[in-house]
């Protein structure tokens, strides 16, 4: 049988799926071969500006965040590629213009590029984005007892993260009623 049979009024159900298969396998096999295209052009013009984007350890997150957009930006105006990565241009079309497809793969290589460099400086320099080393963890701070209306609350603190955890067993009318001298009538 053909891989990809011509679909006809007599086509069956397993022909119209071997065709959508066969298509589907088709496009990631080309995404592939354009982001592999764009890959060498964007880290040869601009790897130096992206690991230096990766040597900000003093930044703070809005700032690294900033940063790597206005980059990223850059690179899809500025980059050179040798051929067009996107659907062919009308003959006499400058080549400096870059369709949204090619915009497109840019952006998707030069992050693929900084997550690698990231990646490196973490495994082979040991140090991580904000500047600690992979042996070092930020100190915990806890707070017990944040939340009076729940049998158990702690908010816990390490660097910029903050997690609430709470615990409460049972309904506002599963509530305890209390009958005793004190001013807490329920529970």
């Amino acid at each position: 049988r053909e891989l990809c049979p011509e679909l006809t009024i007599d086509s069956t159900e397993e022909d119209i799926v071997r065709q959508t298969q066969v298509h589907a396998s088709l496009a990631l096999i080309l995404e592939r071969a354009r982001l592999e295209a764009v890959k060498w052009p964007v880290r040869e013009q601009f790897e130096s500006e992206l690991k230096a984007l990766t040597e900000a350890e003093q930044d703070s997150k809005q700032l690294k965040s900033a940063k790597r957009h206005l980059l990223f930006d850059r690179i899809v105006d500025l980059v050179e590629l040798p051929f067009p990565v996107g659907p062919a241009t009308v003959e006499g079309e400058p080549p400096a213009v870059k369709d949204a497809l090619t915009k497109q793969f840019v952006k998707k290589t030069a992050e693929a590029i900084y997550k690698e460099l990231v990646r490196r400086k973490i495994a082979v320099e040991k140090r991580r984005p904000d500047g600690r080393g992979t042996d070092e963890i930020r100190a915990i701070e806890c707070e017990v007892g944040v939340s009076p209306r729940t049998h158990g609350s702690a908010l816990f603190t390490r660097g910029q993260t903050q997690i609430m955890t709470l615990l409460t067993l049972g309904t506002a009318k599963e509530g305890q009623r209390i009958d005793d001298l004190s001013l807490e009538q329920e529970r």
